[in-house]
């Protein structure tokens, strides 16, 4: 696949300058930069889905979540997780 990528001058100059200090081509830079983003988000979102099953089986707790996670994230996790509960709750008064 063949893509064109415009760049800043500012990061164009970035990348001149690692494929000097590097010795890689721009395309290799690239190609690994996208590839750590990849594994990043995908090891993120792996250890979300952890924490939200830690969660749901009460094995950590609120507090112990906004130690160990961005707020954002653990808020995200506990508002999910009560009306997971709320949902379960009503599912099973109404006989679905």
């Amino acid at each position: 696949m063949r893509i064109n990528v415009n760049l800043d001058e500012k990061v164009s100059n970035e990348l001149v300058e690692l494929t000097k200090i590097s010795k890689t081509s721009k395309s290799e830079l690239v190609r690994e930069a996208l590839n750590e983003l990849y594994l990043k988000e995908k090891r993120a979102k792996e250890n979300l889905i952890f924490f939200i099953d830690l969660f749901n089986k009460g094995v950590i707790t609120k507090d112990l979540l906004f130690l160990l996670l961005p707020r954002n994230d653990a808020e995200a996790i506990i508002i999910g997780a009560k009306f997971g509960k709320e949902g379960a709750d009503f599912v099973k008064e109404t006989d679905y």
